[in-house]
């Protein structure tokens, strides 16, 4: 049942819907209908199976929580939800894109403008996005892939400017770099009578996009009595205190109705006793009423949802539980008491129940009960601010507002340090007026470490390592250990971008002081980077043993945040995907294949979850495939990932070269190309890109390899000696550079005729191997390589190539994984995966 205004509203926009229309916008005070009328347009829509209603939603105290309403929006999603817990589809890596041709003109040309693209003028979100404005908009692609969807905006004055700016963004781009949204209804709600803090940012999408335009007004005085029927009065009151009614409600359609059901339920007749309940806030009155039949649970009720108010509009039983601040044994007795309380609350319509927590019937009773704090409120504050440590942990400017509001100013400061940190590590654009608010919160040392961390992430952004390490070690260690390690983990990881082992130790050494989360103030965003980096700076330094040992704990504690954090999954996938630095490859085949089907697309559609992440999982896994003998697989799978290329021109996807260096080498092991392609293709793509240091020497010793089957033995050893030399120049590089070298140099030695030398070489890697690979099967390869050398076999460089295959002492297992088919063949090639990248 509608109001007149409110029945005209929802059926034009419907009808304007048919018509083709898409952007609309529904302004008008708060109480007004507006909620309700986006409710019965919901409803109808939703009919069809086919259409969804996403819906974002402004809250007041999130107005600096960067895509606040697109976040609280994901973590109630079950569609995303649920692609964590999924098993994965058996056809999934079987459907991959054949349709990509193989040979010819596309290996000469196609790839190589794939993979050297950033030469086209190519409008790239990368480039005018942050990486959380692009997660939020893989999200939203991937959600909106199968069904037809409304995106219902509810309190855009209460958006924050991140949001505010990617709105504008996907409304701006629907028909060009976001074309998914080509077909997507925008369905704006806007209060007019409440504050916005980004005012301006309001306006310019207002006023730029063609938006049909609807107002509601507040119910008029004359209109006022059909209203109360409206909303089941069963009582006759007569005209005064019809008025009397109409000025303490002030014409909010949601204090009216409250209203009536206190008439229905109490037994009061005249003027005076209207009066004396509605002395100030009618409202108010009305729920200090209603909670009294609860007696002692009423106080208990009312504690609760003075909690929740600070939390928004909507809340966690979750965020309820650590807010209330329980001990851990405590927590879990109460648990279900929380649930049972917010039961009698949405009993009393207070709120809403949901499976996993409850919204606030409405803003203005949210309002109410935060009015209700007092002067006591700097507790409450102080645990919302742990509560969002906890749950939300990079959300630093709504803990510094929550940790002003707690009277710590100091926690606060840091805050927001950590904040600035996190826009520079991310290269975000920032205005000098946030820079100013940091430097204002910060003391006179956070200045200076403004300053200096600063000029190292512009060093490190330009690939200025060395400087970059120098301004790092300028940083005193008198900081709170949050900003201390935020100065280690950049430290680190330039330190690991040299190729010389000192160096590559010393980014180990500087963060094995934060093994425990408590040595970074519980700061677990920053915990779990920190860890990641540490994993891969122990696989740089051959420990094996403690980069498994620091990946397990990483596993664990992620582990523990599913159920609450929506990045959790994520970052259990991107571990997944880097298995292979610190697992056998028997275990990161299957470890990446789960990361493939997390990030894959949904069954019927091609938009993945996540472009860059399954881009970097298809890669790995085909490494791995590759390893584990099954080329066909491995082949296929790099095709997959170079139509990702082909089909996300807008995203800029990092380093194309890893992914076709593994096209080359299961493309020919698989037979799909020559040795001769697999030559060019590494040539043009040396002559077209400037590549990292390491990168280039891996792909030089597979070239080499390469020349060597193609019957070009001079030229490879030649290619081979000057890689050699190159390190023998760095000094103390990673030995998986030098082993790979070295076994494959002592090959062609052998194969020139120089059994002496080939012989050298293999006494001097014979003891040793990399950690990064299979312990045992580089040990048996060896073993059967000293075997042909010490009877004299005669080989080309083409026949070499299998000349170890028959030495096989297992065959392939049920999953059709058999090692030895790569490790058995006569070279030694090196696959290539994404380890630092996420």
């Amino acid at each position: 049942m509608y109001l007149s205004n409110q029945k005209t509203t929802k059926e034009n926009i419907l009808i304007e819907i048919q018509s083709n229309q898409q952007l609309f916008l529904v302004a008008g005070s708060s109480g007004t209908g507006k909620s309700f009328i986006m409710n019965q347009i919901k409803n109808e829509w939703e009919n069809d199976p086919e259409q969804k209603v996403l819906q974002l939603i402004g809250e007041e105290y999130s107005t600096n929580v960067e895509l606040q309403p697109f976040n609280k929006c994901f973590i109630n999603n079950e569609l995303i939800k649920k692609n964590f817990f999924r098993k994965k589809s058996k056809t999934s890596l079987s459907k991959l894109a054949l349709s990509v041709p193989v040979a010819g003109e596309f290996l000469e040309h196609t790839i190589l403008q794939l993979i050297t693209r950033k030469e086209k003028k190519v409008e790239e979100l990368n480039a005018s996005l942050t990486k959380e404005q692009l997660d939020t908009i893989n999200n939203i692609s991937y959600l909106l892939s199968r069904d037809k969807y409304i995106i219902y905006i509810d309190n855009l004055h209460w958006w924050d400017e991140s949001s505010l700016e990617l709105l504008h963004e996907m409304i701006d781009r629907r028909n060009t770099s976001m074309n998914f949204l080509k077909d997507t209804i925008f369905i704006i709600n806007l209060t007019t009578d409440q504050v916005s803090q980004h005012n301006e940012s309001v306006l310019r999408i207002i006023k730029k996009f063609d938006f049909i335009h609807y107002d509601l007004n507040k119910i008029d005085k004359d209109n006022f009595q059909n209203v109360l029927i409206h909303f089941g009065l069963t009582k006759t009151i007569d005209i005064k205190i019809m008025d009397l009614l109409y000025k303490a409600t002030n014409g909010h359609l949601h204090v009216i109705r409250e209203m009536v059901k206190f008439i229905n339920d109490n037994e009061i007749s005249d003027l005076l006793d209207y009066s004396n309940v509605l002395k100030e806030n009618s409202l108010s009155i009305l729920i200090e009423e209603r909670l009294k039949n609860y007696g002692a649970d009423s106080v208990v009720i009312t504690e609760i949802l003075k909690y929740a108010s600070i939390i928004g509009r909507s809340f966690t039983f979750f965020e309820l539980e650590n807010m209330t601040r329980f001990s851990a044994d405590e927590r879990e007795k109460n648990k279900f008491n929380i649930k049972n309380y917010i039961a009698k609350a949405n009993e009393l319509s207070l709120v809403e129940k949901e499976e996993s927590g409850a919204s606030f019937v409405h803003e203005i009773v949210r309002e109410l009960f935060k009015l209700k704090l007092g002067d006591n409120k700097s507790s409450y504050y102080y645990a919302a601010a742990e509560c969002l440590k906890i749950v939300r942990p990079t959300q630093y400017l709504a803990r510094a507002q929550f940790l002003l509001q707690a009277g710590l100013m100091k926690e606060a400061g840091i805050m927001y340090l950590l904040e600035y940190v996190k826009r520079l590590r991310m290269k975000e654009f920032y205005d000098s007026s946030f820079e100013n608010e940091v430097q204002l919160h910060a003391n006179e040392f956070g200045v200076l470490y403004v300053q200096r961390i600063k000029k190292s992430y512009e060093f490190y952004h330009q690939e200025e390592y060395n400087n970059c390490i120098e301004e790092l070690n300028s940083i005193e260690s008198i900081y709170p250990s949050p900003l201390l390690a935020e100065r280690d983990y950049l430290l680190s990881i330039s330190l690991s971008k040299q190729i010389r082992l000192e160096f590559r130790e010393k980014s180990v050494n500087c963060l094995e002081q934060y093994y425990n989360i408590e040595s970074v103030d519980g700061e677990e965003e920053i915990w779990t980077r920190v860890m990641s980096a540490l994993i891969a700076s122990y696989v740089h330094v051959n420990d094996a043993k403690n980069a498994k040992k620091i990946n397990r704990k990483l596993s664990i504690h992620l582990g523990d945040r599913v159920s609450f954090d929506i990045n959790a999954p994520n970052k259990i996938n991107i571990l997944r995907r880097k298995s292979g630095a610190v697992e056998s490859t028997k275990y990161a085949l299957r470890s990446t294949e789960q990361s493939v089907a997390y990030f894959e697309p949904q069954e019927n559609t091609n938009v993945p979850l996540n472009p860059l992440e399954y881009y970097m999982a298809l890669n790995n896994f085909a490494a791995n495939a590759l390893v584990c003998g099954q080329f066909t697989k491995a082949f296929n799978t790099t095709l997959k990932a170079l139509e990702l290329l082909r089909d996300f021109p807008q995203i800029n996807f990092p380093r194309g070269e890893i992914i076709l260096n593994n096209f080359v080498l299961s493309g020919f092991l698989s037979k799909k190309i020559s040795a001769n392609q697999g030559i060019k293709v590494f040539q043009d793509l040396f002559e077209k890109k400037q590549l990292k240091h390491s990168d280039m020497i891996l792909m030089q010793i597979n070239l080499a390899c390469l020349f060597a089957i193609n019957e070009n033995i001079e030229d490879a050893r030649n290619l081979l000696r000057k890689v050699k030399q190159i390190l023998i120049e760095r000094k103390n590089v990673e030995y998986y550079y030098e082993y790979y070298v070295e076994s494959n140099l002592m090959v062609v030695e052998f194969l020139a005729g120089n059994k002496l030398k080939a012989l050298e070489i293999w006494d001097d890697i014979n003891d040793k191997c990399p950690v990064i690979g299979d312990k045992d099967y580089y040990e048996r390869r060896n073993e059967v390589i000293k075997t042909l050398f010490n009877n004299n076999i005669h080989s080309d460089g083409k026949t070499w190539l299998d000349m170890l295959l028959p030495y096989r002492e297992t065959t392939a297992d049920e999953d059709d994984i058999d090692l030895w088919e790569f490790y058995g063949k006569g070279y030694l090639f090196s696959d290539m995966q994404f380890w630092s990248e996420s």
